[in-house]
């Protein structure tokens, strides 16, 4: 079996070397490799093929109306600065965002 082509492998073969792993034994900094790695595998994915990610039909009507709207008026939303402030206000005061 080849390590770097874990998507060829049965699921649960996959899931078995990724639980039998001691993924705690690695440093950090190793660690968050593996997770960028990770992403940036999943990403490369969706971009040649996006019907591989798996959406609810509720959340790709939104995503649409989201790119509808930025493609309408280029609203390219807030600040990082304004939206960690949001977020820290609201959890201070334990209110629920959603």
């Amino acid at each position: 079996m080849n390590p770097n082509n874990l998507s060829a492998t049965n699921s649960s073969v996959t899931t078995r070397l990724i639980a039998d792993f001691p993924l705690a034994d690695l440093p950090i900094a190793d660690r968050i490799r593996l997770v960028e790695d990770s992403w940036d595998s999943i990403a490369t994915d969706i971009a040649t093929d996006s019907a591989s990610l798996p959406m609810a039909d509720a959340k790709k009507a939104e995503l649409n109306r989201r790119l509808e709207a930025y493609a309408t008026d280029g609203v390219k939303g807030d600040l990082a600065d304004e939206v960690i402030k949001d977020i820290r206000s609201h959890s201070k005061h334990g209110k629920d965002r959603t």
